[in-house]
C-alpha cells in the first residue's frame, strides 16, 4: 500500500524532507525521526536514520532519502 503526505506552503532554507520506506517509518517513532533529522551536521541524516532502524532490529527493507533546501 502506498501512502503519501502532501505538504503545502513556503519552502524555507534549511527545511528537510524525508522520503522513506515503511521499514523506517513503522520502526522509528515521529519524535525519533524528528530528532535524527534535526541532528547537527557531520553525519548524514540518512546514515543516522538507517542505523537507528537497524538498532531497533527492523525486519523490513529500510530506505531513506533526505532532501535539504
Amino acid at each position: 500500500m502506498l501512502e503519501l503526505d502532501k505538504v503545502i506552503g513556503q519552502i524555507q532554507p534549511g527545511d528537510r524532507f524525508l522520503l522513506c520506506s515503511d521499514g523506517l517509518s513503522k520502526t522509528l517513532s515521529e519524535p525519533e525521526l524528528q530528532s535524527l533529522l534535526g541532528a547537527p551536521e557531520g553525519v548524514p541524516p540518512t546514515e543516522l536514520l538507517i542505523a537507528a532502524a537497524l538498532a531497533h532490529r527492523v525486519n523490513d527493507n529500510v530506505t531513506a532519502v533526505v532532501v535539504e533546501v
